[in-house]
This record gives C-alpha cells, structure tokens and sequence, in this order.
C-alpha cells in the first residue's frame, strides 16, 4: 500500500487533519459500468511464492479498450505495453513470472508486472495515460474481506463486473483453487451472504448501573441470539429478538436485547450469531479476529483532558507477564478500548530495553487483524501496532518534534492517559512504532531494514554470525539473510582510506546521515550510540544505506549526569559513525548543519515554552496520579532537569562555535550558490541527467529544505555544501554512477526530468530566488543534444542567465569536479565597499557596510585594523564587532572586497575613538527556572551548596553545615582593570554567611572559597562591616574593614566594586534609592598584578541557622582604563612554504616558522585565498580535495593580540587523477610446512603502476589474511580437511587485482599435537613464551637449533622448564629427543600430570615422571604433595653423549616410557610400565636439570629437541 500522499504528520494540539483516512483505505474510488476494472486478486498462492500471484483486468463494455499506457500506482508497478487492447467482455492478466503461470495454467500471461502483491492486503490502483484513476481496489486478509482468499487456495473474485468492488461483500473466496485468470469468475452473479447492520447500543456509554440496548438489523426471519460477557467473566447467551418490544415492531429486521447495569469503568463485550435458513453468519464475523465487540461503563472519576485508552487484561495474564515474561516478547491476550471503540483481539507484551525491570513496563500494542486503531485527530491514518511507552515528561514529544521539523522520518507520539481493568494505569505516551503502516506512508515497505538493538554496527567474519549475535532486528524482507548489512559493517570497520571513502560516497545517503547525527548531538541522544536506532537501504531503488531515530526517551540530560560529555559528536560508541566522522568535508558538513539546526530550534525560551503548551493538559491531574501509583519525578523537577539540559547544549555548541573551533557561525542569510553544469541530454537511454551547484563562497551552506524548481527537487534535511565544492542532483541514480563511476557528491534523485528543447531551473531558499538559468537549445546556446556533452558555467562568478558564459563539456561532462572549459581570465577587482561606518559600543568598535560589486562577484571581505589584517569574512557579511580593543583608543579600520581571482577591490577606511569604558560581560540571568547558570559561568559546590537560577535571578544557596559552598567564575577575558556592578539580595541575617566579590581574580578557588589570586569584598549578612581583601597566591590579607559598607537587610541592595591599577574601591545602596558619588571604601595595593576574572561565592562560615543565600542579579563587568599599550605589531610573514607529494584527496604542507615581537601563537592556512584550517606548529594536512584539481596555498602568522601577517609566498599543488590501475595478479602461489592446524604460503610479488600496498589472502573464498610481504602463516586449520587458497594484490588507492590461481591444501589426518617445539630461535635466545623458567646458578637457552638446559659447577644448582602455554590435563604423552647423557652428580627430569610449585628445586609438586642420570638406570618417579617414590628401571637408557629419544606417556593409571638411540627404529614395547591411582589431578609437563648438594663435579648440560606433546590416546 502506498499512502504516502496523505499528510504524513498532525499539527500540534491536536487540529484536524485535512485529509482523514479510516483504517487502510485507499480514495473511494472505482470503474464505472462499461469500463475496465479489477475483477481478480491472487495475492497469495496456496504455494506462498509470490511468483504463482496474478492480478486480472476485466472490460465490462461491450467495445474493446485500449489500455496502453496505462499503469499501476500502488501495490504492483506495471506499465502497460503501448497499442495493448482489451477486446469486449475481454480479460488481461498480469503475474510477475511467465514461467511460473505458464506451468500453473496453461497460457501465458498477458504483461509482467513487478514488485509483489501483499499477503496481509494493501490498495491496487490502475490509473490511465493522464495520471486519472481506472480502478482501486483496497483488500484485505481479514473481515470484513474473505480470509479464505489468503493462501488456502482460492483467489480473491468480484462477485459480478458490474459490483461496487469497493465493497467487501462483493468479493468472495474462489470455488476453484488457483482462480480463474482470464476466464468467467467461479463467483460471478453469486449473492453475497447475510450482513448484520446498524449496530447500535443505547446509551452508547453507560452510566454506572445503567442498562443498555443493543440493536442491530439483520435479514427478516433470521435467528439471532446475543451472548455477553462482562470483564472476563463466563460468557452469557441471550435470544436476540425482533419481536414486539424490539425497536419498530415485530418483523420490521430490527433485533434487539437488554444487558443488565454495571459498575463504572468495567467493560462489556458481545456478539450477535445468527442463521437465515441453512446459513449461519455472525457479528463480528466468525473468521474475524476479533470475536466480541463492545462498550464500557463510564466512570466519572476519571477526569483528563488526554487522550484516554482502556485497557483490559486478565489478571492471570498480566501477572504472569510481569512475572516470567519481561524479556522474551510473549504476548497476552487484551483488549483496547478508545473513542468508544472495543478493539477485541488485541495482543500486548512487554517492551524496551533496560525498561523491562522496571515497577512500571513500557508495552507494545499489536491490533487484531483488520482492525487498525483509529487515532485520529493525532494521526491521520489508522495504524496496526504502536507503543504505550511509559515515559510521562515532554522530552520525548520535543525530541520528535525536532525530529520531525527538520524533515527527517519521525513518528507520532503524544500524551495518554491509560485505564487497566477500570483502574488508574498511567500517564505516559502514545508512541507510534516505525513498522506496518508507518512503512507504507513513508514510502520504505520494500526497503531492507533493521533495528539496532545493540553492537554499534559491529562487524563479524560471517553474516550469518552477524545474526546469530541478535545485534540487529530484521524487519522487512525476512526470506533474505544479512548479507547486505554484513557489507555495511565489513565496508565501515575498514581503516580510512580512499576506497572506503568512494564507497561511502556510491552506498549512503550523505545528507540524511549528516543530518542524523546533527540531531542526536542537538538533542544530546546519548543512549543511540550502541543501540535505538534504524539503518535501512533502499534495495530496490538507490541502494544506498540511511540511518533512523528510535527511542528518543533519553534525551535532553545535562551532561553532568553520564559518562557522555558534552556529546558533540554523536560517534562514541556507533562504528559507522565514526568512520563518517573521520572525513574531515563529512565533519565539516555535520557542523554546518548542527549550526543550522542550533540556531532553529534552540532560541532561548522556545524550548521551554513548548514544554509547557504539551505539559499544561496534565501536569496537575494526571501526573500527579502517576507519581503517586509508580514515584515518578514532579513535573517541576522534570523541567529543571530538562531547562539544565537546553543550557547545557547551548552552552556546548557556543563554546566550541568560533575562529578556530569546529562549530562555523550562523550562515548568512543570502548564501551564494551556483546553478553551474547542466546535463539535459545525456548519451544513451538519457538516464543519467543531472545538474550540478557549485559553492563559490568562503561558508560551508547547508541546504536543507531548498527546491530546485524545474526538476520538481526538495534538498534532503543535511544536505550541506562546502566551500569551493560542487554537489549533483541526479535524474536516476543507479543509471548515473553507472555512467560515471567514482562519483562523488550525489545530493539526491529528482522525480521530474530535463527538458530536452529547454526550461527554466531556479533555486529556491524559502521564498529567495538564490540562482536561475533559462536554458536553449539554439544558438547562442552551446550544441550539445547529441554529443553527450552537458552545458559548463565557464566561471561560477559569471552571469549564468548569459548564454556566452557557458560551453559544452567533453562528452559525460564533469559532474561534482571542475569544469573543463577554459574561462576567460579575471582582471577586474570589485568596487569600494560604500557607507563604512565605525561605531564605538559599549563593548568594543562595530564596523558595518554595503556591499561592494564585481563582474565576477564578490568572494570575500578583508578587515584591516590599524594595517593589519584581523578578519576574512563571507560574501553576504556586512558588518563586523571587534571586541580586542583597549577603552579610550583610536583605531584606524579599512575593508576591502575580493573576487575569485584574487582581485581585492580599494579599501575604504574610517576611524573610531573607543569609549573610555568597555562592558566585557552582561549577566541578567534569563532563564527563570534552571539548575544552573548560563554557560559563560563557571560553577563548583561543596558539601551541599548549589548554583542555581529562580525568578530570573542566580541564586548562590548553602545548607547548614560547616564548609558548605557555592562558587562561581564569569569568564570575562582576563581583565586586569575592571568595575563590576551587580544587586545582591540576603536571605537572612545569621552571622554563618559569607558572601564575596573578587576582581583580578584567577587560578581557580583555594580553601575558604576564595580565589588563589584577586582583590575583593566579603560580605557577613548579619553586619554593616565589609572586608577589602587581597589573595596572592592563596595567601588572604585583609587591606582595610569598612563599617557601614553595607545595611544588614534582606531587600536588594547595589554593589559597585573597581579594580584600576592598584587601587580598589566600592560602594553599595539599597535598591529604590540614588546611587552615591562618593565611594564607601578605598585602598592601594600593587602586589596582584596580573590579569582575572570576576570570582563570586558564598561560603558557609558556622551552623544552627537554617540554609543562607545570596541572590544577584543584573551584572556588568567593566574594563577600565588600560595600564599598558596594546601589541598592534603583526608578526613576520612566514617562509619557505613547501608541498608534500599530494594524493588524490589530501596534501600535507610545511614552512618555516615567523618571528614576532612578542610571540607567535598560530598560522592560518589559505586555500584559493579561503581559510581552511589553522595549526600552532609549522606543518598542515589539507584533506578533502578533489583529484586532479589544482589549488593555490598560502600560509599567516598571527599571535596572542590577533595580529596576523603579510600571506607568505604561495605554492600551487595539483593533485594526481586517481589511480584505478590494479597491481598484476600474484603467481607462484604455494604452501610448505602444512600441520594439522596450520600451513605457511608464499607467492612471488605482485607490481604495480604506483605501488602495491599488500596482498589480500581468501581460504575457500573468505579473507583470513592482509599481509604486507608476499608470505603469510594461516593458523586455525582443521587436521584431514582440505582448503582452497588465492591471494590478490592491492594498490595504495585501494585497486585490487584479480586473485591468483587456487591451490589446494590438505591438512594431515590423525589427532593433532597439543604442542611442537623445534627450538628454532636465535641462540642465546629464550625458549617461546609457552614455557615459563627459572634457574638457580644455570641457564635455559637456545644453542644450534636445540633447547639448552644447563647448570655451574655450583651445589643444588638447576635450570628448570615449566610449559604452562598448554593448558593441564590429567591424559598425555611427550617425546623428544635428549643429547648428552647429564654427568655425574646432575639429574635430568620429565614429569606430566605435574602441577603445584617446584619441589626440591627439580620436580613439581605432584605428577609422574623419570629421572635420568649417567647410569643405564632409570627411575620412574611419583610425587605427590612433596613426597617422592621411585621405582628402578634397569637398561632404561643407553649412556652416550650422542642423541636418543625418550617417549613418556600417563593415561589413567598407566604410567609408561621408553628410550632409543637416534638412526634407530622406536622400540614397540615400552622399557617401563607403573599402575598407580595417587596423582588424578591434571597437570602440566615439567622439565628441569638439577644437581646434586655437592660442588666440585663440574658444570653440567643437556640438549632437548623435536619436543611433541600429544593428548596421550
């Protein structure tokens, strides 16, 4: 069903809509008598391949009909072939496989359709050539349509061609299964059966007690009964009569019977059987699912200006639900009542996520089938399912506003008010689910969608694992698997590069993920980084992937509350994001945007206005029950959380907004963008049109919302064009990336097409005409139709209305790339700038101007203040504050225009004399309720103090208790000179409050709540006396005590506090009265000298009184006269600018560093005469550009007063055409050294044009290996198993050539070894890291190719080996070969099955093993807890200083071993066999080389190779 037509969103409060659709209704229109019309539906084959549907047409006149070009508009898309007839009485089918209705019936189809008719019903419409509607047809799978019609058999037949088939009772279930396509319906002229009709209850809403009437008309001479049931009781059954006392007498078909009063609130349902002869037949239906309709008592308690929704659940079932059913989904059966309307049949289960625990439990509502809640006037549709979310504050309404306004999908949600079982149930939300009907009205229902539910689009080796892990919800297409999603991850885990950029920019939607992640960081969505999202693709259109809101309950939360921060990139915890957010134009983009959407919806007191319009029905009734049924939050604490949030995020995208900082200013309000390449004509199909903007401005400009008039384009909400950049709105996307593969900067798909004889496209922004082209075919238009040229803008600043400036472009053009045409070269500078004004300010010098004139257009303005220049600013800005400015100073200020070309126009001058005071800073405390202060404050509290705004004032509080504070910072640019005024309000007089103001003040707060450094005030709000204070250092002096300096009141009273070069001064008065002249205190002190800020605090000095604060209000902050002349000089250009090796996107440029007379703090660097980055070291990375592009770079100094130097000398870089050449493919590919588990491959390098990067190794076509080298150890084999291996090269652009020939390799068979160790490391060398050793006077060690045990001529000596790499297990076996029989007084031991510490230096704590000595004799040791036993083998070895082997091996109680010379063929019979039950424990091996107590029998070694531990089967 596509209803997208319908108004896709309700105004707020709850206004009517303008269109009203009931349930799944399409417009109510249908063939008349003597036309074509929809007499056949099978729309879901009794084998449930959508291939065995068909849909048949019927000409019900008696001429033929010409149907060509005729087509479908909604659930199927056909387009009838052109010159196709309809003979009289004639048939046409449609199904979407010729192949599958051939077999099934016989005969071809008459046209192929495509996409699939819906199995749970949608609307069919047929519209002829001019767009009129033939037929529509809205069906449905469940009552009042035949379900029998849904994959049983039958097929879905118009009762006759004549037949309103609008009408459900004239369609019926097929008598022949499969249908009857092209043929006479099996139901034609058939009756449909009995209908009860005009339903009615009298009163329609009871009273408590009162009885009521239900009536309905039904065929005379029927026999109806009515049976009811009350709540959930047994039901009762009653004769339904027409009958004398019925309404209108007996026998007119009006039935009618009475049930009995009942309490308020409790729910009746109800049903009406009946028969008429042989025939049975039912309201509701019997197929219906819902089996009762109903009504409900009232109850005059409940008393709401919400929405109310009854809900009724058994309490059986809804216990058991809370009880055992929170996390798996089961649904309960319930029923829904709204409006008046019993939804019986409803399903509900439990919802959320970490909400599932909780006392109060979100709920999913699913409607009974075919009975879609109506919800109008919140939603102008009905819906199938939606969410009774518990949430009762208005974040979530606000969040989907924003949401909603920025033009991204959003979803209804509103307040409620709910009933369960007749009782008070909640305040909370109608939140509508983004599935089903929500599908449909956006236009997505074929699309490939998932919810996230957690792993932040993690990746994993398979799709199938993907699923498995349950990280993502698959919501529409089910019969397919995850691989389209797998790429995604697989594609958004890879490193940044190249290749994975170009992918982005040909599978995702840029704009609307941009302009996702713009709202989340807005609205501060910290809970959808991992989770609460959807990311869906249009799979049957673009093919590009998007991302969707969900879940926006968390929203709107100081950052003080989490772990988050300031939030101000939405990527901390989502994959996907981040690797957007690693491309510095999507960065840039995502800024521009938050910008946009900043200065939209966070006006001060919007926010909070709108709050209360959706709070206002409920906050005093509703709220308040909920808060007493489950403990939520007042409503007043909700809004000051909520105002501390709005604070919050203002003040976060305000700190980090400015020169230099990643948020840009506000765009201008005329933003220059260019109609600048037209591709009307393209070559072959003509699918591939498109037009191209160019951005010739220095702003980033975000056109969200704008129109292309002419191709019939909106701009998708986040679609930003940067500086100097181009963006192409295409005609058809797939045709157009297939003509220009590497395309880049697709904005959109138009629904319109180019004229091919010319039209008129014009820009639009709002009502602004931004841009308008007129284009022709004739001269002196440029030719193209035919070349496969597209028209060119010889330059973006030309006259594009002109046709002169335009040329035809090289066959395919250059679409989001420079244009090819060479334009004429630009020697004329702008205009003067007219009607510069300077004007002094109360905080610094405004500038402002007209704008000056180009032939070209302006580009840019440059300010210049006193010769240096201190601004470049975008076309459009005529005015600018300088806020670095000392009080009572001339400044001479000059601004000129620029053009592309670098022209600059005259400068225009004026000179202005700065007023001898400056205001730095201004608080008056806006907000009137918030747990915070404005932004340019800085807060900390103590031991229960707080910082807070009431009234619109600021309120400093402290509890009552020793120490308790609240402290506060106004960042007021490091003043050294400066005059605060402020009022100041005592809540009290008890001597326990200390209230200070210090200027001058800095390096943060020291003990006492004062500042380390400063001069100030303290105030004791029960005396007149005020201290005069210096902090040096966090050292406090008190320079004088002024009695009288202040009234001891609780009224507002004025404080006036200087600090000007070492003096400092104050008065105060009362509030009403005339402020003094004269100052009421006045010291010198000259000891704190550097620069502050204004430091506020109040202080808890005892106890016993109760809480104290202190309110102020109305702050200005002052500097006064300056002590020393500012630093006006600009530092020295810099020099030696150079050019790295350029890639395709990216530069990196270095200089030799400026000198300044004080210091240099940073370089701007200049591209094409725009800023595009700043640095504080002498090298940059330009990222973002285009291949093959060239661009000039210049590089400025500046330093800490804002000077900033003469540009340095530029270089010009050119950047290379990409490289799409794969290396050569890989030969010689081959495997050595294959184990059970492993195999090591090598291959003969690869070459390539530019260079390989690395190889890219497939087993059995899946990636296991990236290699850099032309070599790769493959781990993770399974033994008797054979693989398929290639290796394919790849380039640094990310090229990959084709894989090499396969080989085979197959794995040994056999169990494989626990452990191999051929001792193969350096010598000297450890052994490997599985082993774990220790020596005493010895060493272990690598020597030729063998692992060394050896000890010194030193008493109890020994080198041990312990492998605990290999986990302990009681069954296993070792060989390995031993040289050098240990000479006399030296001991060589092998234990398995061991485990504990080492015991007596030379065997474990517990284990089975040998000890072999100089002697033929070997002893098999037990040890177990310390204790050893031995038993001697005689001839156990040979004594030799060649090599021999030794095998060892304990499998339950069988302890064995045998030895053998090395050449010689292993024994089959073991030398030693030990049956013992005393050590079961598993173990580990250990191997050790010990000595004797004695010395003076010299050192000692033993060499161990080819060492195998196997399970020991």
């Amino acid at each position: 069903m596509d209803i997208s037509q319908f108004v896709r969103r309700m105004v707020s409060g709850g206004a009517a809509a303008a269109v009203v659709v009931t349930g799944l209704a399409a417009p109510t229109a249908w063939a008349q008598p003597g036309g074509v019309v929809i007499s056949e539906v099978h729309y879901h084959a009794v084998s449930d391949l959508d291939t065995d549907d068909f849909l048949e047409l019927a000409n019900t006149s008696a001429s033929a009909i010409d149907i060509g070009g005729f087509s479908f508009t909604a659930g199927i898309t056909a387009v009838i072939p052109a010159g196709t007839v309809i003979p009289a009485g004639g048939y046409f089918v449609l199904s979407p496989s010729a192949a599958s209705f051939t077999t099934l019936y016989g005969f071809a189809p008459d046209a192929i359709y495509t996409g699939k008719l819906s199995n749970s019903g949608e609307a069919v419409t047929l519209v002829d050539t001019a767009g009129q509607v033939v037929d529509t047809v809205s069906y449905l799978d469940t009552a009042p349509w035949p379900a029998t019609a849904d994959g049983t058999g039958p097929s879905l037949e118009v009762r006759g061609l004549w037949f309103d088939n609008t009408d459900p009772a004239n369609w019926g279930p097929s008598t022949v299964s499969g249908g009857t396509p092209k043929a006479v319906n099996s139901l034609d002229g058939t009756a449909p059966p009995p209908k009860i009709v005009d339903l009615a209850t009298s009163p329609a809403k009871p009273a408590p007690g009162e009885a009521v009437t239900v009536t309905a008309r039904l065929p005379v001479g029927s026999v109806a009964t009515l049976t009811s049931a009350v709540m959930f009781d047994a039901p009762i059954t009653v004769p339904f009569l027409d009958d004398a006392a019925s309404p209108g007498g007996a026998g007119d078909g009006v039935y009618a019977a009475t049930l009995a009063g009942q309490a308020a609130g409790l729910l009746v349902r109800y049903r009406i059987d009946a028969t008429l002869g042989t025939t049975a037949y039912s309201l509701p239906a019997s197929d219906d699912a819902s089996h009762y309709t109903g009504y409900t008592v009232a109850n005059p308690a409940v008393a709401s200006q919400l929405p109310v929704f009854e809900w009724f659940m058994a309490d059986a079932v809804y216990n058991d639900l809370l009880a055992n059913h929170r996390f798996d989904d089961l649904q309960g059966d319930a029923v829904i009542v709204y409006n008046g309307v019993v939804y019986d049949g409803a399903k509900m289960n439990i919802r959320g996520q970490f909400t599932r625990s909780a006392a109060k439990v979100q709920w999913k509502v699913e409607m009974p089938p075919g009975h879609n809640l109506d919800f109008r006037p919140y939603l102008p549709y009905s819906v199938d399912e939606w969410a009774m979310h518990y949430d009762v504050p208005a974040v979530m309404d606000l969040s989907w506003k924003i949401v909603g306004d920025t033009g991204a999908k959003d979803v209804v949600v509103t307040p409620i008010r709910t009933q369960r079982n007749g009782q008070f149930w909640s305040a909370g939300h109608f939140l509508q689910t983004e599935d089903g009907t929500w599908r449909d009205i956006e236009g997505v229902k074929n699309w490939s969608i998932y919810k996230g539910d957690a792993g932040g689009l993690r990746t994993f080796p398979t799709a199938a694992e993907l699923q498995a892990s349950l990280d993502l919800d698959k919501k529409t297409r089910e019969t397919e698997d995850y691989t389209d999603v797998w790429t995604l991850t697989q594609k958004i885990r890879q490193s940044s590069s190249a290749a994975q950029k170009q992918w982005f920019e040909e599978n995702l939607n840029i704009p609307v993920l941009i302009n996702y992640m713009a709202v989340n960081s807005l609205i501060r969505h910290w809970d959808s980084d991992w989770r609460n999202w959807y990311v869906a693709r249009d799979t049957e259109g673009t093919g590009r992937w998007e991302m969707w809101h969900w879940d926006l309950n968390n929203t709107f939360e100081p950052s003080s509350g989490d772990s988050y921060g300031d939030y101000l990139t939405p990527d901390r915890n989502n994959y996907f994001l981040t690797a957007l957010l690693s491309y510095p134009d999507y960065r840039q983009m995502f800024f521009r945007r938050l910008r946009t959407l900043a200065d939209q919806e966070l006006v001060p007191g919007q926010l909070e206005a709108a709050w209360d319009a959706i709070v206002a029905p409920y906050k005093d009734v509703d709220w308040p029950l909920d808060r007493a049924r489950w403990g939520t939050a007042t409503e007043a604490t909700r809004r000051s959380i909520f105002t501390a949030a709005l604070a919050d995020r203002r003040a976060v995208i305000a700190t980090n907004s400015g020169t230099g900082l990643p948020v840009p200013a506000s765009q201008s309000a005329t933003p220059n963008v260019v109609i600048n390449e037209i591709m009307y004509a393209p070559a072959g199909d003509g699918q591939a049109e498109y037009v191209e903007l160019a951005n010739p401005s220095s702003e980033s400009v975000d056109l969200s919302g704008w129109t292309l008039n002419g191709v019939g384009f909106t701009f998708q909400p986040g679609t930003v064009i940067l500086p100097g950049a181009r963006i192409v709105i295409v005609a058809n996307d797939l045709p157009y990336r297939a003509a220009h593969p590497g395309s880049t900067n697709v904005a959109g798909q138009y629904p319109g097409r180019l004229a091919d004889d010319g039209e008129t496209l014009a820009l639009i922004q709002g009502t602004r005409i931004v841009d308008e082209v007129t284009y022709g075919t004739d001269a002196p238009w440029p030719a193209v139709v035919g070349t496969g040229a597209s028209l060119e803008l010889l330059d973006p600043g030309l006259d594009n209305a002109d046709p002169a400036s335009w040329a035809a472009s090289a066959p395919g053009g250059s679409p989001a790339s420079a244009n090819g045409a060479t334009p004429p070269a630009d020697s004329t500078a702008p205009s003067a700038v007219a009607g510069l004004t300077g004007t002094a300010t109360s905080t610094g010098v405004l500038l402002s101007w007209q704008d000056a004139t180009d032939d070209r257009g302006v580009t840019a303005y440059e300010v210049r203040k006193d010769g240096n220049l201190v601004a470049t600013l975008g076309v459009g800005t005529q005015s600018y504050a300088d806020a670095a400015v000392a009080a009572g100073e001339t400044y001479t200020y000059a601004v000129r225009a620029l053009d592309r070309a670098g022209n600059a126009g005259p400068e225009s001058l004026t000179t202005v004399l700065t007023r001898a005071t400056l205001v730095a800073a201004t608080e008056t405390f806006t907000a009137a309720n918030s747990a915070t202060w404005p932004a340019q404050w800085s807060t900390t509290v103590s031991a229960g103090g707080t910082v807070a705004t009431t009234n619109n004032a600021g309120v400093l509080a402290v509890v009552d208790s020793y120490g308790s504070d609240a402290k506060s910072i106004l960042k007021a640019n490091d003043l050294a000179d400066s005059e605060v005024l402020l009022s100041y309000t005592w809540n009290g007089s008890g001597p326990q409050g200390r209230f200070s103001v210090y200027l001058r003040a800095g390096t943060n707060w020291s003990d006492g709540a004062r500042p380390s450094n400063g001069y100030g005030l303290e105030f004791n709000s029960a005396s007149t006396s005020v201290a005069m204070r210096r902090m040096s250092n966090t050292v406090g002096t008190t320079l004088a005590s002024v009695t009288g300096g202040q009234s001891v009141s609780t009224a507002k009273q004025w404080l006036r506090v200087r600090m000007v070069g070492s003096t400092l001064q104050f008065r105060t008065w009362l509030d009403g009265s005339t402020e003094p002249t004269a100052w009421k205190g006045s010291v010198t002190d000259s000891v704190v000298t550097i620069p502050g800020d204004l430091y506020v605090s109040l202080v808890r000095t005892g106890t016993g009184t109760g809480t104290r604060t202190v309110t102020i209000d109305n702050v200005t902050v002052a500097s006064g006269q300056v002590q020393s002349a500012p630093d006006r000089t600009p530092p020295a250009a810099p020099t030696g600018l150079t050019a790295g090796v350029p890639t395709g996107t990216s530069v990196g440029l270095t200089w030799t560093a400026a000198t300044d007379n004080i210091a240099v703090t940073g370089y701007d660097v200049l591209r094409d005469g725009v800023v595009v980055g700043s640095s504080t070291t002498t090298s940059f990375s330009d990222s973002g550009l285009t291949a093959g592009t060239t661009y000039g770079y210049a590089v400025r100094a500046k330093d800490a007063a804002g000077n900033l130097s003469a540009l340095s000398s530029p270089v010009s870089v050119t950047t290379p055409t990409p490289d799409t050449t794969p290396p050569s493919v890989p030969t010689g590919l081959a495997a050595s050294g294959t184990t059970w588990t492993g195999t090591t491959l090598t291959w003969a390098a690869a070459t390539d044009n530019v260079g390989v990067a690395g190889y890219r190794v497939r087993r059995d076509g899946v990636l296991v290996g990236s290699p850099t080298g032309a070599t790769l150890q493959v781990t993770g084999l399974t033994a008797a198993t054979t693989y398929s291996f290639t290796v394919s090269a790849v380039d640094t652009a990310g090229n990959e050539s084709a894989p090499s020939e396969a080989i085979s390799v197959t794995t040994p068979a056999g169990v494989p070894p626990l452990f191999v160790d051929g001792f193969t490391g350096v010598d000297g060398s450890a052994w490997g890291s599985a082993w774990t050793t220790s020596v005493r006077s010895g060493s272990v060690s690598v020597s030729g190719g063998a692992g060394v045990l050896a000890e010194q001529d030193v008493a109890s000596s020994y080198a041990r080996a312990q492998l605990t790499g290999v986990a302990a297990r009681a069954d296993a076996e070792v060989v390995f070969s031993y040289t050098g029989t240990p000479a006399s007084g030296h001991y060589l031991n092998v234990y398995l099955r061991g485990s504990g510490a080492w015991s007596g230096g030379f065997n474990p704590a517990s284990g089975y093993g040998l000890e072999i000595t100089n002697s033929t004799t070997v002893s098999m040791m037990k040890v177990v807890n310390g204790t050893q036993s031995k038993t001697s083998i005689a001839n156990g070895q040979v004594v030799t200083a060649g090599k021999q082997w030794v095998r060892v091996r304990v499998v339950g109680s069988t302890f064995q071993f045998r030895t053998w010379l090395d050449g010689q063929p292993e024994p089959s019979t073991w030398k030693g066999t030990l049956t013992d039950t005393a050590v079961t424990a598993p173990g580990q091996l250990y191997l050790s080389l010990a000595r004797s107590s004695k010395a003076g029998m010299g050192a000692g070694s033993v060499k161990i190779d080819d060492l195998t531990l196997t399970a020991g089967q």
